[in-house]
């Protein structure tokens, strides 16, 4: 049982910062793909394939009723062994910025002697309009 005066504490400014990071008020499709780019390099899984889907930046003209998140949708393609791919995704689990998993698809292949998994997944990463954004 620790005593509620040993837990460190974050000025409110830090704690806007990591919100900031983990959902933006924009969709800053370079740091989708930054990151995408980070996690194939720190589990050295070569990226085959890296597409982002269109992103509207207008807000929907229903206004508060429409219920649509607003998201960066991306697809990645990959050829590494099932090691790589597992420290791929705990890389990118580990990142800030908030992402949902919204399909994988993982094929074993026999390359020679060797065999190797074909991942491609879809990965939503999501942001948040706030009203100085638009």
């Amino acid at each position: 049982h620790r005593d509620l005066h040993s837990f460190p504490t974050r000025r409110s400014s830090d704690l806007r910062g990591l919100l900031d990071e983990a959902m933006p008020s924009q969709p800053m499709i370079p740091q989708v793909i930054a990151d995408l780019q980070n996690a194939s390099a720190q589990s050295g899984v070569p990226v085959k394939l890296l597409s982002i889907q269109a992103v509207s930046l207008k807000k929907n003209s229903d206004g508060p009723k429409d219920t649509k998140r607003p998201v960066v949708q991306a697809t990645f393609k990959t050829i590494a062994t099932f090691a790589q791919v597992q420290q791929f995704l705990e890389a990118v689990a580990n990142q800030r910025r908030v992402k949902g998993l919204r399909n994988i698809n993982l094929t074993v292949e026999k390359v020679g002697v060797e065999k190797v998994v074909s991942l491609e997944i879809e990965i939503e990463s999501y942001y948040i309009y706030s009203a100085d954004s638009s």
